[in-house]
Parts: C-alpha cells; structure tokens; sequence
C-alpha cells in the first residue's frame, strides 16, 4: 500500500477526470498539490528550445516566403561537401590520357 510505505495516515481518494488527457494527473492534499499537465509540459519545452535555437531557423523551420536568388552569409556545409563529391566524381569519370608506347632507340 503506497500510502503506509509513504507514511502518509490521511485518507486517499482517485476520481477521474474527462476533463484531462490521458497521462495527465492532478494530486491535492490539505496544504498543497502538484499537476501533471502535458499541454504545459510541452509548451515549456518549446520556450526552452527557442530560448536555445535564439529564433534561428532549423532544417525543421517552414517558410511561406519563396526562395531568393540571393546568396546567403551563411554556408550550408552539406550542400558543399555534395558539390565537392560530384566535382570528384565527375573527375574521375574523366577519360584517362592516351599513353604512347615508348619507342625503341
């Protein structure tokens, strides 16, 4: 029994709640209580990844403005390391120099 191993000698009673998604819970006793709210819960867990990301747009990041012709600042280090592999492969499939058989003196 959770209250005895928590020396709790009150009274406990469990009612449910339509009104809370499921997961959700909320304890109260004479002089207190705690909520488990997922709603709140996430809602803070995006103001502490905004506060982290500082309104810098991520890979995730949707934007309804086409995009410009303009070059950037910033380099996307991805797309180069893709343009260097190709610059690479497409030397590569270069045909090799004709090599002229040594003549014999």
């Amino acid at each position: 029994n959770m209250s005895k191993s928590r020396t709790y000698e009150g009274n406990m009673h469990v009612q449910g709640d339509d009104t809370m998604p499921t997961g959700d819970c909320r304890l109260e006793w004479s002089n207190g209580g705690t909520e488990r709210n997922s709603v709140d819960l996430w809602s803070d867990i995006d103001t502490i990844i905004d506060s982290y990301l500082d309104g810098k747009p991520t890979i995730w990041s949707r934007s309804d403005e086409p995009a410009s012709d303009t070059p950037n600042d910033t380099q996307d280090p991805v797309a180069e390391t893709q343009k260097t592999e190709l610059d690479s492969t497409v030397e590569m499939n270069d045909p090799a120099p004709e090599i002229q058989p040594e003549a014999d003196e």
